[in-house]
Formats: C-alpha cells, structure tokens, sequence
C-alpha cells in the first residue's frame, strides 16, 4: 500500500478504520470511499498499530470494543508514537456508559450512528487537517 508524501490538499485523505466486526468495517470503508476517501480497513486489534504506521492515516475511526486491544488502549498507543500522536482519532461504539468518559478526549459516535454526522464530523476533521499539514 503505497503511501503519498504529497501534502493533504493535494490527494485523497486517508481514514483507518478499525473494527472488529469485519461486516461493520466493510460497511463504512465503502461509504467513505464512496465520498473520495481513501480507506485502510483493519479487523485485528493487534495488526491495527503497525498498518497505522505503513499507511499514516489523516483519522482514525475505532472501536471501542475488541479482543485482544480495546480502542481506548489502541488510542493510547496511537497519541504516544511520534508519528501518529497527531492524527485524529473518532470512537464508535455500541456501549452507551463509555461516551461521557472519552467523549472529553475524542469524539463518540454510538451505535446505530447517523452517517450523516459521522460524515460531516469527518470532513470538519480532515479539513482541519489539512490547514494545520500546510501550515
């Protein structure tokens, strides 16, 4: 997979979206290719960090429960490397209780979410995104 070195307003964002379910990550890597997205999908907790480090996403979308690696133990991976601690990171989850706890570091969606939110959470972020990269 090979990755751009080309500035953020000059290709495709990249989204990682990792999940458990593979039927849930399938889902929303269609969606978002679907709006112009490039989309890296991983189903394995433990194989999440170092496609992370290969593909340099502009986001990534977790779950936040898996086997093996929970989302929150994977952000916290993500938020201590140098090379990913700056790239956003959004939560989905199935589990109501969790939202108030990471809701003050990340933005939660709760399953079933609406797309439409989902989708323009995304673009306000990888918007930003871009303005911070060309700065």
């Amino acid at each position: 997979m090979p990755v751009s070195s080309k500035p953020l307003a000059e290709r495709r964002a990249r989204i990682l979206v990792v999940d458990d379910e593979a039927s849930a990550t399938r889902m929303l890597g269609k969606l978002l290719q679907k709006c112009g997205y490039d989309v890296a999908e991983e189903n394995n907790s433990t194989r999440a960090h170092r496609l992370a480090r290969k593909y340099r996403p502009d986001l990534i979308i977790l779950d936040i429960f898996m086997p093996f690696r929970t989302g929150k133990e994977l952000a916290v991976l993500f938020e201590t490397d140098n090379e990913l601690c700056k790239v956003p990171i959004i939560f989905i989850t199935a589990h109501v209780m969790l939202v108030e706890h990471l809701a003050f570091f990340h933005r939660v969606f709760v399953k079933p979410f609406s797309v439409e939110d989902l989708l323009a959470h995304i673009e306000s972020v990888v918007a930003g995104c871009g303005s911070k990269k060309s700065s």
